[in-house]
Order: C-alpha cells, then structure tokens, then sequence
C-alpha cells in the first residue's frame, strides 16, 4: 500500500535533470527508506527564468497532483523542488487546495512583490514641459531682441522704451506659449491617468497576485538552502540590476527639478536685468 507520494521538481535552465529520474540517488533512497510504501515520481518543466515558465509550470504542477491525488486517494503528497520550482510548488499548491501538502524548497529564492511608483515619470513630464516654457520664452526675448534692433522698430526710443516693448511682446508671446503647453499639458496628464497609468495599474496589481508565491498555512514547508552558494550570488546580481531602471528615473527627476530651480534662476536675472542686457547689447540711439 502506498501512503506517501514524492514529485520532485527541476530548477532553472535544468529540463529534465538527471536528478529527479527515477533512478537517481535521491528518489532511489527515498523509495528504500519508505520500505514499499513511497512512489516518487519526476515532474520536468521547461526551466525558463521569466515569470510566464514558472506560472505556466504551476498550472501543469496543479494538475499533475490532482491526478496523483485520484491515484493515491489515502497517501500523503510532499513536493521537493529545487531553485526557482520551489515556486511552482507554492503556485500549484495555492490552486489545487491539496490538504496537508508538504513543500521541501532546495536553493529557492522565493518571489517578492513590491509595488513600483510609476507617478515619478508623470512628474518629470510636468517638469520637462515647464523647462520648454522656460527656454521657449528665453529664446522669444532673444528673438524679438534681435528683430527689433534689426527692424528699426525702436530706433529712436530710450532704452527704457526698447524695453517695455520688447517685454511685453516677450510676455505675450511667453504667455501664449505657456497657455497652449498648460492646456496640452492637462489634456495630456487626464489621458495618461485614464488610460496608460490605469492599465499599468491594473498590470501591476495582476502581477503582484498572478506572482505572489506564498505558502498557506494549509501546507507544512521546509527549507533547505545553502549560504552563499552560485545561484543566491548570480540572482544577488541580478537584483541590483533589475533596480537600475527605477534609479535612472528617480536619477532623471532629480535632474528635472534642478532644471527648473536652474530656469526659475534664469526668469528672475531676466526680469531684474533687462537694462543690463541692453547694456551688453546697445541698441541704436536716438542721436543717431
């Protein structure tokens, strides 16, 4: 009579690892311990490190002890699994609701979901589009600066006359181009919140169920790890790595915002020193 059922589970990059075969060493002393009683059986997946293999192994993981639930309706079921399969079997338990599952993880580094702030890209959009208004109306005042003394517009005027025209149509001119930029900016804040934000909303959340590999307290787990061992060190780097991409956002926000303490400078020395730019920049005089 059989009363104890063993599935062993490759790991990562390992399809069909000669280690969960049935006469492998591990499987063949099982069965001599359990004295007739024990059956052991391999389950290979494809091995792939992404997150589709792992969910896609759990499923088949699922069924395969369900069938083997039907099979052996009395014995007890235990999954040792090595590396990433630890979990697939915390996927597959989670969906076959197997009472009293047993879970043996070798070498597993389990999955953590964390919730990243997609708000931040949002905000350095907001603080770019105020930099182009920044330079749009610096490069406007150099403009009209250089028509007008081209032109003639303001030949025979003070230079304070010179400058009251050309900062009114600076404002103007700065002034419309930032009402055109604020009313796209909204229009374009409203269509990211209602539609790109809000699926990536929606995927984040389902990823963080979809992966979120836990063991119930239905279960009974042991862990069996090594410190320090290759695989713990290749996925250490791979971690610092995977956190590069939300570094060079936070990386570039931090920048944005110097920008715009930088153009807010810049408006100030322009508004304060209008004479001092005609001062490095003469116009025609009167006299002449």
């Amino acid at each position: 009579m059989i009363d104890h059922v063993i599935t062993l589970v490759n790991g990562t990059w390992a399809q069909g690892a000669d280690w969960i075969k049935d006469d492998a060493p591990l499987p063949s002393e099982l069965r001599k311990l359990g004295e007739g009683r024990v059956r052991t059986f391999p389950f290979s997946w494809s091995g792939k490190n992404s997150h589709a293999a792992p969910v896609a192994a759990g499923c088949d993981l699922k069924e395969c002890l369900l069938e083997r639930a039907k099979q052996y309706p009395s014995a007890k079921q235990t999954v040792i699994a090595h590396s990433h399969a630890g979990n697939i079997a915390f996927y597959a338990a989670r969906a076959s609701l197997i009472p009293d599952l047993k879970i043996v993880t070798l070498g597993t580094p389990f999955i953590q979901i964390e919730p990243r702030r997609v708000n931040k890209i949002l905000d350095m959009l907001k603080t770019a589009a105020i930099i182009i208004v920044l330079l749009a109306m610096s490069l406007a005042a150099i403009r009209l600066l250089i028509i007008t003394s081209d032109s003639g517009l303001i030949e025979g005027k003070s230079d304070l006359a010179a400058t009251t025209i050309i900062g009114v149509a600076t404002a103007i001119y700065g002034g419309a181009c930032f009402w055109l930029i604020y009313l796209g900016g909204r229009k374009t804040e409203n269509w990211l919140n209602g539609t790109i934000f809000l699926a990536i909303a929606k995927r984040r959340q389902w990823l963080m169920n979809e992966l979120s590999a836990t063991c119930s307290s239905r279960h009974r787990l042991l862990v069996i790890r090594i410190r320090g061992d290759e695989a713990m060190r290749a996925l250490s780097v791979i971690d610092r790595l995977a956190e590069l991409p939300a570094a060079s956002i936070g990386l570039l926000a931090g920048i944005s915002e110097i920008g715009v303490l930088i153009g807010k400078a810049t408006s100030k020395i322009f508004g304060r020193g209008g004479s001092s730019l005609f001062n490095l920049c003469p116009l025609p005089s009167s006299s002449l």
